[in-house]
């Protein structure tokens, strides 16, 4: 399904789902719960990526995907700024559903 949408736009879903898998792992693995939810719906104009993982940080939400901060280890900060800066047509929405940190991030087609 995700073939009929144009090169670029499928490699930058690809980047996107990748950078945010990334994100998730890490953040999950210092956790007691060790959670990660993924969701991915393929709509007429648009893909739709959902991701819900638990974190052990204190994650500030008006920061989060500004260039260099981070709450990783590695302290690069450049993925949710490189998707935020990606494309015109992707908008990322993220914040808090009670101990879950949550980032959509929409593509249009």
């Amino acid at each position: 399904k995700y073939q009929k949408i144009n090169k670029k736009k499928y490699i930058n879903f690809c980047e996107i789902v990748s950078i945010l898998l990334d994100n998730a792992i890490e953040a999950s693995m210092n956790t007691k719960n060790k959670s990660m939810y993924l969701n991915i719906v393929n709509k007429k104009n648009q893909i739709e990526i959902v991701l819900l993982n638990s974190f052990n940080n204190k994650v500030d939400l008006n920061k989060i995907g500004d260039k260099f901060y981070s709450t990783k280890k590695r302290k690069s900060g450049l993925g949710l700024y490189y998707i935020e800066k990606l494309d015109k047509d992707i908008t990322v929405k993220k914040s808090f559903i009670l101990d879950l940190f949550k980032i959509e991030v929409v593509i249009k087609k």
